[in-house]
Order: C-alpha cells, then sequence, then structure tokens
C-alpha cells in the first residue's frame, strides 16, 4: 500500500504575464540536480512555454507537500497558495526567445543544459553559490551565468543529454540530426544525420559507449561514441503507429542506470495497445519477441520515460539482488510507475492533469519524482521508505560497487564493438580496478517480469551474414520504393557521419554577418568593407593609429538580449520603467511610481530591446534599428537626437553620471551624461574574436585575392569568449569580464585593452580559493574578486596547485602574479589593493633573498626601496612607479616594508643601508 506525499503545487508554474484569465504556458521539462552522494537535492529546474528556464528550491516543495500531506482537512494534494513561498524561487533565466522544450542537468550538478525552439542550446551555470541578486520585487535570486550559445540546428531542439563525464553534451532536433559538442571547449564533435524525420529523443549511456535517439521515422538509433557511427537501427516494433503517435511531440527514450536496458517510447502493437518496448544490452539490442519486454497499459502514446537513478533491494536483505525502479508518462494524462519483478505497474495515477504528460524527472535519492504536463502545471511524489517495490535504496557506495562488476561484465564482449574498456567515466567509478577478474554479476536487475538474466541468445545464419555485410552497407544507402523493391544508392568514402573536430568554438560557423543569418553554415564569410573596427575616440587618434587586422562592423559578437523593464532607484523614490507594443509598429515606454503612471513616451525603431536608466535623472533607450535614444527620467523630456550606433545594444551600465554602452558588435562606448560627451568608445572585437588570417604564398606573404581581404589579411573569425559582465573603474573606464575568467580595462592614455585578471598562473600562491579568503573585508576589493572568477573559470585550477610543481617555478609564478596584481590594481584605480599586493610581494622576497636569488629576488627587493626613497623627493622611477601612495611613501617604506625584511636574519646589512638613506632624506626635506 503507498501511502506518499502527493503534491500539486498551484505556484509552481510558469507565469504568462497575461493575466489569470489566459491559458498557463505549458512546462515542457523537469529536472533534479544530481548529488554524487545521492543526498535529496538542492534545486529543481524547469523549462516552460514562457520562454523561461526556472530554478526552484527542492527544500521549499518537500515543506510544502508536507504541510499539504498533514492537513487533516486537505481533500486533495492540491495546493491551493497562487503565491510561491518565500525562497522557494530560486532564478528565472530568460536567455531563451522561444518556448523551452528541454532542460538537463550534468551529472556533476554544477551546470544546466536547456535547448528549444529557438534552434539555440544554452549552458548555465552558478559561478559562486554566494552570488545573488534582486528579482522583480526585490527578493534576493541565485545570480547563475549563460556561457555563449551553441548554434548549429536548423529547427527547433526538442531533446538534450549530457555524457555521464559532464564533458559532452548531444542535441536533438527537428532539423533530423543530432548534434554531439564538447562542453567545455564549445566546439561541435559531430553531427549525426542518419535520421529520416524529426528527433524527438536523445539518451547517453551510463557506460558512456552509445547514444540512443528516436526519431519520426518510426526508427530508434543506437550510435557508437568512439567513431559516432550507427550501431544498430531498431524500427520492427516502432514500424506500426496509430494515427495518434504522429501527434506526440515529445519521445524522450531512457537508459536504465546499470546501462543494460534501453526503454523506448511511442510504440504500438496491433490491434490496439499503446507500449513501451524496452530492449537488452544483453542480447545486442535484439527486436525478437523472445528478447523484448513491452510495458502495457497505457490509453495514449507513450510520450515520456525515466529510470530511477537509484538501485533498491528489498528489505536490505545483501542475499537479495538489487532492482530498479521506471516511470512512464503519456498523451493520456496518465502516470504509471513500475518495478522490476511485476508485470503490472506498482502505481498508476489517472485525471491528475488535464493534458498530456512532458517530462519525467528522478531525485538523486530515488524517493521524489515530479512529472509535468502542457497544462502549465507539476505533479511533485515524495515516496517513503519500502513504498517502491518493498526495499530501499541502495547505499551510494555498494550501487557504484555494484554498477562497476555489472559493467565490468561488459567489457569482453565489448570487443566485438569497437569499445574501450568500461568504465569510461572516472567520476561514477573512482575506486575501481579494471583489470581485477572479479565474478561478474549475472542478474538482469532492470527486467519487470524476472530477476534472472536470460542468456545472450546465439546469431542466426541471417544476423551474422547481416553483421558479416555490415561494412559494405556503409558505403551505399538503401531506400523503398513502391511494391516493397529496394534501390540500392552507392555513396562515396567521404558521406560518412563521422566528423572531425572543428576548430572553432560557440556556434558550428564563424560569425555571422549582420542581416544575414542564413549563412550560419558558411565556413567562409564575405565581407562587403573592410572597416576596422579599432576606433580611437577622436579622428586624431585614428588618423595617428596604424591599420591592423580586426573584425568589420558588420559582424555580431554577442547575442541579443532583450530587455524590455528597468528599476530606476533615487533615494526613497523607486521608478520602474517598462516598455509595451502599441500601434503602428510603435512602442510605449512609460515610468511607473507607486500605484500609478507618472511619464509615458512613444519610441520608433522597430522595437525596443534594451532599457537602463540611473537616479541621475537619465534614461537610455536602445532599440532594434540599432539608435540610442535618452530621455529625462524625471518627466520623460527627450534629451538628445537619437544616436545612431554601429548595432543593437547589448547592455547598459550606470554609475552616478556616466553611462556605458556595449553593442553585440562589442562596441564599447562611455558618456558623461552631465555634458552629454563622449569619454571613450572603443571596440572589444579582439577580445571576443580571433580573426581567421588568409593562407600564405609560398614566400610568405598573403594570397592578393583581388581585394582588400589581402591588405587586412583576415577571411573569417571565430568567437573565443563571451562578455558576462561590465563596469566602470574609479578612473572613469570600461571594465569588461569575460566568460572564461579573464578582465580587462580600457586604458585612454595607452589607448589599448589591459588585462587585469587571468588564469595564467594557475601554480602561483595568490591563485586559489584560500589565499583570496584573506584578501576578503578590505575596502575596494574588486581585483580579489576578479582574480577569484578567473580561479573559478579555469580549466587548470586545482585544490593544491603546488603540489606537484617545482619550488623554483611556483615562487617565480608568484612574484610574477604578485606583479600582475599590483599594476593591473594600479590600471583600474584599486590603489588600497594595489597597496595590499605591494605588501604581499615584499614579504615573499624577503622570504627567498639571499638565500635563494635564481630570479634576482634580490635586485626587485633593491628596486622597490629605491623607488620608494625617489618618490619621496618628487622623482617618479622609469621603472617602478608608485606614485598611488600619496605623501606617505617614505613613512611605508619605514613603518611597513623594512619591518618586513628585518624579519630576515640575513637582510640586516640591508635594511641598516636603507634605515640610513631613510633617516638621511628625512634630514633633507626637513621633517
Amino acid at each position: 500500500w503507498v501511502v506518499m506525499h502527493v503534491l500539486k503545487p498551484a505556484w509552481l508554474r510558469h507565469d504568462s504575464g497575461s493575466g489569470r484569465e489566459k491559458k498557463a504556458p505549458a512546462v515542457c521539462a523537469v529536472d533534479f540536480q544530481p548529488s554524487h552522494d545521492g543526498s535529496v537535492p538542492r534545486r529543481l529546474a524547469t523549462g516552460g512555454e514562457d520562454c523561461s528556464v526556472r530554478i526552484w528550491s527542492v527544500a521549499e516543495v518537500d515543506r510544502r507537500a508536507a504541510a499539504v500531506a498533514a492537513d487533516a482537512n486537505a481533500s486533495s494534494a492540491l495546493d491551493v497558495h497562487d503565491k510561491a513561498p518565500k525562497g522557494a524561487l530560486l532564478a528565472v533565466l530568460r536567455e531563451h526567445t522561444q518556448m523551452v522544450n528541454s532542460v538537463r542537468w550534468s551529472p556533476n550538478g554544477k551546470m544546466l543544459a536547456s535547448g528549444g525552439a529557438d534552434m539555440v542550446l544554452l549552458i548555465h551555470f552558478l559561478p559562486d553559490s554566494k552570488a545573488f541578486r534582486h528579482g522583480p520585487s526585490g527578493e534576493p535570486m541565485e545570480d547563475w551565468q549563460c556561457r555563449r550559445p551553441l548554434r548549429g540546428h536548423n529547427g527547433d531542439i526538442t531533446d538534450i543529454a549530457w555524457s555521464p563525464e559532464s564533458d559532452r553534451i548531444v542535441s536533438a532536433s527537428v532539423d533530423n540530426s543530432l548534434i554531439v559538442w564538447d562542453a567545455n571547449s564549445e566546439q561541435r564533435l559531430a553531427k549525426l544525420d542518419d535520421h529520416r524525420g524529426f528527433v524527438k529523443g536523445v539518451a547517453w549511456d551510463p557506460m558512456g559507449r552509445y547514444i540512443a535517439s528516436q526519431s519520426d521515422d518510426r526508427s530508434v538509433v543506437i550510435w557508437r561514441c568512439s567513431d559516432w557511427r550507427p550501431e544498430k537501427r531498431l524500427r520492427r516494433i516502432l514500424n506500426a503507429l496509430a494515427p495518434s503517435n504522429s501527434m506526440v511531440f515529445f519521445t524522450r527514450l531512457t537508459w536504465s542506470v546499470c546501462g543494460t536496458k534501453l526503454l523506448a517510447t511511442n510504440a504500438y502493437m496491433k490491434p490496439s495497445s499503446q507500449v513501451a518496448p524496452m530492449f537488452s544490452r544483453e542480447s545486442g539490442f535484439s527486436e525478437e519477441k523472445d528478447d523484448l519486454i513491452e510495458f502495457v497499459g497505457h490509453t495514449g502514446p507513450v510520450c515520456a520515460s525515466r529510470y530511477s537513478p537509484r538501485l533498491y533491494r528489498k528489505d536490505n536483505n545483501l542475499s537479495e539482488l538489487p532492482y530498479q525502479c521506471l516511470c512512464l508518462g503519456g498523451h493520456d494524462r496518465r502516470l504509471s510507475i513500475w518495478v522490476a519483478g511485476s508485470t503490472k505497474p506498482l502505481l498508476l495515477i489517472e485525471d491528475v492533469f488535464d493534458e498530456a504528460i512532458t517530462d519525467l524527472s528522478w531525485s538523486s535519492d530515488g524517493y521524489r519524482l515530479i512529472a509535468s504536463s502542457e497544462d502549465g502545471s507539476v505533479v511533485y511524489l515524495r515516496f517513503l521508505d519500502n513504498e517502491l517495490g518493498g526495499g530501499k535504496a541502495v547505499p551510494m557506495e555498494e550501487q557504484r560497487r555494484v554498477l562497476a562488476e555489472r559493467w565490468r561484465s561488459f567489457v569482453g564482449s565489448s570487443a566485438v564493438n569497437g569499445g574501450t574498456d568500461i568504465p569510461e567515466s572516472a567520476d561514477i567509478l573512482p575506486s575501481v580496478d579494471l583489470k581485477s577478474t572479479s565474478k561478474p554479476i549475472s542478474s538482469d536487475c532492470v527486467r519487470p517480469t524476472s530477476s534472472i538474466a536470460l542468456p545472450p541468445k546465439a546469431p542466426s545464419r541471417k544476423e551474422s551474414e547481416s553483421d558479416r555485410s555490415q561494412p559494405a552497407r556503409a558505403s551505399q544507402r538503401e531506400e523503398r520504393l513502391a511494391g516493397g523493391k529496394r534501390r540500392i544508392i552507392p555513396q562515396t568514402i567521404q558521406s560518412s557521419n563521422l566528423e572531425s573536430p572543428k576548430p572553432f568554438r560557440t556556434s558550428e560557423a564563424p560569425l555571422t554577418p549582420q542581416g544575414n543569418t542564413e549563412s550560419a553554415g558558411a565556413s567562409v564569410l564575405k565581407r562587403k568593407r573592410t572597416i576596422p573596427v579599432e576606433t580611437g575616440p577622436t579622428l586624431q587618434n585614428m588618423e595617428s593609429m596604424s591599420v591592423v587586422p580586426s573584425l568589420p562592423l558588420t559582424y555580431y559578437l554577442l547575442d541579443q538580449r532583450v530587455t524590455r523593464s528597468a528599476v530606476i532607484r533615487g533615494g526613497e523614490n523607486t521608478r520602474i520603467v517598462e516598455a509595451v507594443p502599441f500601434q503602428g509598429g510603435l512602442w510605449t515606454v512609460r515610468c511607473l511610481e507607486g500605484k500609478g503612471t507618472r511619464w509615458r513616451v512613444i519610441v520608433g525603431g522597430g522595437g525596443v530591446t534594451a532599457l537602463g536608466g540611473s537616479s541621475e535623472s537619465i534614461l537610455a533607450v536602445g532599440t532594434s534599428d540599432s539608435f540610442l535614444h535618452c530621455y529625462s527620467s524625471d518627466s520623460g523630456r527627450l534629451l538628445l537626437p537619437a544616436i545612431a550606433l554601429d548595432s543593437p545594444v547589448w547592455t547598459f551600465h550606470f554609475q552616478q553620471s556616466l553611462m556605458l554602452v556595449v553593442t553585440i558588435s562589442g562596441q564599447c562606448s562611455l558618456y558623461d551624461t552631465f555634458r552629454f560627451r563622449l569619454l571613450v568608445s572603443r571596440s572589444a572585437a579582439p577580445l571576443l574574436a580571433q580573426p581567421a588570417m588568409n593562407s600564405k604564398s609560398e614566400t610568405g606573404s598573403p594570397k592578393d585575392n583581388g581585394g582588400d581581404e589581402a591588405t587586412l589579411g583576415m577571411r573569417a573569425a571565430t568567437i573565443r569568449r563571451n562578455i558576462v559582465a561590465v563596469d566602470i573603474t574609479s578612473k572613469q573606464e570600461p571594465l569588461l569580464m569575460l566568460s572564461d575568467g579573464h578582465s580587462f580595462v580600457y586604458d585612454g592614455e595607452l589607448c589599448a585593452w589591459l588585462r587585469v585578471a587571468d588564469d595564467l598562473f594557475s601554480s602561483s600562491e595568490m591563485f586559489t580559493t584560500q589565499q583570496l579568503k584573506r584578501y576578503q573585508g578590505r575596502a575596494d576589493g574588486i581585483i580579489g574578486k576578479l582574480q577569484a572568477s578567473a580561479a573559478v573559470a579555469s580549466h587548470n585550477f586545482r585544490a593544491s596547485p603546488l603540489a606537484n610543481v617545482d619550488s623554483r617555478r611556483a615562487t617565480m609564478e608568484t612574484l610574477t602574479h604578485l606583479e600582475n596584481l599590483i599594476v593591473s590594481s594600479k590600471a583600474i584605480g584599486a590603489y588600497q589593493d594595489a597597496e595590499y599586493y605591494l605588501i604581499l610581494y615584499v614579504t615573499k622576497l624577503a622570504s627567498q633573498a639571499p638565500d635563494d636569488d635564481w630570479g634576482g629576488t634580490l635586485l626587485r627587493l633593491r628596486e622597490v626601496c629605491d623607488a620608494l626613497l625617489q618618490s619621496s623627493d618628487g622623482i617618479t622611477s622609469p621603472s617602478l612607479d608608485l606614485g598611488f601612495l600619496g605623501e606617505n611613501r617614505l613613512n611605508f617604506l619605514e613603518t611597513s616594508v623594512l619591518p618586513i625584511l628585518k624579519s630576515n636574519v640575513k637582510l640586516q646589512r640591508f635594511c641598516k643601508d636603507y634605515e640610513d638613506m631613510v633617516s638621511e632624506r628625512r634630514r633633507r626635506l626637513g621633517i
């Protein structure tokens, strides 16, 4: 008897934004955040028809489920509270422009992928668990960031799946293809286009050897991850479909946690049965009746399936073999839960939804299940111990051991498939020794009708002949003509599905020119003009600068994000400005204060794409026709004629009277809104994209193609990284934080971007978060935060970076890193930061000199002291400028530097010399 908690929260939904009378947006996807130790998950992600991804707190959902279950007067499991409890909604991600069809957490729980009707695959991450921002109502929400979109599909993305190692991800689309991406480098690894219909479901084998996909062409294809070729095509059970089966948009198939079973969806068995077929790995995914298991009971097409990630055992009896659970959801609005060893579902829930089920997800602890529906609602089930087949979840340590033995049993037979030794995931099996010869477990832990494994079926003569002919079929294509005749079309060797990794990131093709959205698949882009974007702030600077290879203005480097509301805070008044469509292609921008409208204006230009304002009485509006409009935030009065930009606005940033405008082509413009003058205008294109130079002739000079391309030497470009945040320094210069952790500030005197944070010194003592904690709490602190972001984003980051590094190299990296932190702090005007790192620099030098002066540490120490002495006379050292210390430089040398040096007894003579020079300076200056 099952007495689990069932909750249908009315508040866990995606708002339509158009009133309660409208139909709620469909919830198309759900997924629990996995935990490696099998504990209760922290977060739940949902994707909806409102183009957003929402992240919820599982703890709050659990609390509401327990409260509803404890209510003796409750007549149903419906949580009638319309407003989400405080702390339930953790984040709302609105990077998608159309419906979100799939959301999936990476197995390590650190990244969240989403795909939808905008044909874009996004990977979200939380840079810091303590990073928060304010929501629409002022409540704190998690500040999730989005990496650069992965583009390559020509149709809606329907489903996505992660590899067990969380390093690769595959997306399925209605363009009849799948694309495999490298999640770290953001490169496309392969495009799998063997399907002849919409691909509506994809799943990655837990062993890491196969990818399974299901399509409208009535087939399931199993792809090898070794060469991305089809291993087998399953279509016999899927060949007969009822008319209702063709209306299914999702066919989410799933692998068992042990990887021995593949459960497909949307199958039909004559005369009138909707089934979900399950294929066995032991039988080579055979479609023979004796090897096939069919789940029968749904009256409509089965569109979603999901295995529980845990193994279960009855009464914790170690002599019994563990079993698994799975769940099915269909267009008949039914939810069925099955347990191994039973021919009937353990639980069948009916009429809980008004429309079809879209997705299912189990939690990592194995006791929570959630289902979503097209009617815009979700149902949350929480099971108690012994309710899932009378057993409890096996401890994770034992589960890893059982899975290791189970997977090892396939190593011997995997050689015929061209596989490698299992497991391929070091994260899943950290302590498994593949060379051991332990006796494999011979149980079929997922078969619903029996807990005993069937021996592999011996291949028939026909199957053997088919296997021998497989290489020949790889170079030909077969088509069925009318009357059942076959037509064989020879194919060239180059037409294989295997694709070599391509040396570009983020998108399938190089940058797309403005106004040409159909050239994403082109390998070379043609340019109309060769205008360099590296323009200085004045015409004189432009004429004096040399022309360098750079990107033309027609390239869009940043994906357009739409911001049509802004909050302007000034004193006790808080105003909300929003843009809404009007008539005839015009838009209305209105300012709301209190319960009324303060003012409104009409804006043209094809649509508002960005809004921003400050308490300094200015409101900026960016339109899709690449114009910037400036209004008074007090009255809505137009302050300037429309400013023409190179491309639409990507984001605004305000700091007192300063306004930083970044366009989607990477152009950064800093304005003084009091005097209405331009302070800085510089493109960030060289920071974001890598030009692809023209090929050289045998003499080494660029080939002349008959145009300016030979002059600039660039034909295409590859996007390397994205802008994630912008700021304005105290020196009134733009500061950019990029997706790889690097940060750049524009120096007006040098007319160049300066890198002020990077991940190049992974062996430095200042690189780890433990050292950075010492810095927290100091004034300003921006360099410490930037360095922390660089450390987190670095692929070289380790908990103990100095463990396997030579001590001399570690010392030199630490000194170089500290020097970089000092000059970076000076570059952005963070002088207290520079003083702090200067003290650390002197401390490190004092600990090394003169014992190990391999890197010239004593010379550097003397240079610092000389610079402090020279500065006291008003003389600036050409090699080390310490003028940021002000008039206290001599005092800084006497009270801060020399006491540190005295801690090294071998520097006593050195300190005595400089103490005498300090006394002489004070005598000459009369102080």
